[in-house]
This record gives C-alpha cells, structure tokens and sequence, in this order.
C-alpha cells in the first residue's frame, strides 16, 4: 500500500504503481503551517507599498553550468537578482530563509556582493509560518516551501535558472522565473 498527501503524488503514483492500492492521507504539517501563517499574518502591520520577498534557500549541492562551479543555490540566487525586475518594481525588501542544514553565515559574503536598491537580510531563527506572513512573494528552486507557499495563497515562483533541470514540483499554481523572463522577450 502506498500512502501519498496530494493530488499530484496520487495521480503519479496510480500511473506508476498500477497494481497497488494508493491512499490520499490529510497532510496535517501543510494544514498547520497554512493555518499558523495566517495566524501570524493578522499579527503584522502593513508594509505601505514595499513588497516583502521570502526566498527560501535549499542546498543543491551541485553545479549546473561547467564553467560556474559555485552550488546550484548561489547560480539560483544570482539568477532571481538578475531578473528582480521582472517580479516587481519599487521599494523591494528581501529576506533569505536558509535551509536547516545550512551553516552558519552561508550567504553573507553573497548578500555583502549585492548592490541592488532592495533591503537584503538573513531571517533570524523565525519560524517558517512568521517568514511566510511577512512575505508578499515567495521565490526558491523546488523546495517544500513553495507548496506551503502557494497554499497559503502567497504569489510563488520557482526561480531555477535556465540551464537547471526541470522543476520537480508538479504545482501549475507556482510560477517558473525562467518562463516570465521567456514569455517577455
């Protein structure tokens, strides 16, 4: 028997595994972190224009481009600043949401390189729903957060670069950076 919490994973799973029972489960960790967001969004004052973008970071741990051998993670990161403009206009504050397993400091010789005119910083041991109300938009590659993100109605955007592989999140609802740079063109 196998036990999935989505559509996606059951449509998948029915298609793959054709002899075998397929149970949809309540995925209770989603349903908690929607409701806690939406908890914590009444709790916070409104940001008067500015847009709050949430990146949650993820470690790629590989590279995706033979002449860049920086981690996939900063590849994405330099990508979206690129392409910033493409996701919104005016006053731009940035918070970058590192993975667990991320040390320490990771990203702040990267955030010191930035000299774009948006608000850059590094989300200090908040809870995932606390970063997830603050923000207006949630960006990141293809990790779990962006299906919280998308569920609890936040504009969300995977921002793999164009020489990464295909997204694996199967969400119609999460945009892809690379497809508006393209649609724009």
């Amino acid at each position: 028997e196998i036990w999935v919490v989505d559509e996606h994973g059951y449509r998948l799973a029915n298609s793959v595994f054709t002899n075998q029972t397929i149970r949809m489960l309540p995925n209770y960790y989603l349903d908690e972190q929607v409701a806690l967001t939406k908890i914590f969004r009444k709790t916070l004052p409104d940001h008067d224009g500015e847009t709050n973008i949430l990146f949650a970071l993820e470690p790629i741990r590989t590279t995706w481009q033979e002449n860049d051998l920086r981690a996939g993670e900063f590849q994405a990161l330099d990508y979206f600043i690129q392409h910033l403009g493409l996701i919104t206009q005016g006053v731009v504050n940035i918070k970058l949401r590192p993975h667990p397993s991320d040390y320490p400091g990771k990203y702040d010789d990267w955030i010191d390189r930035q000299t774009l005119g948006a608000k850059l910083h590094v989300s200090q041991n908040s809870a995932l729903a606390e970063d997830l109300a603050w923000s207006d938009i949630v960006v990141g590659c293809q990790t779990y957060v962006l299906i919280i993100a998308l569920t609890s109605g936040k504009r969300t955007i995977s921002c793999l670069p164009p020489y990464a592989p295909e997204s694996l999140l199967p969400y119609p609802g999460i945009e892809e950076l690379r497809q508006i740079r393209g649609a724009l063109r």
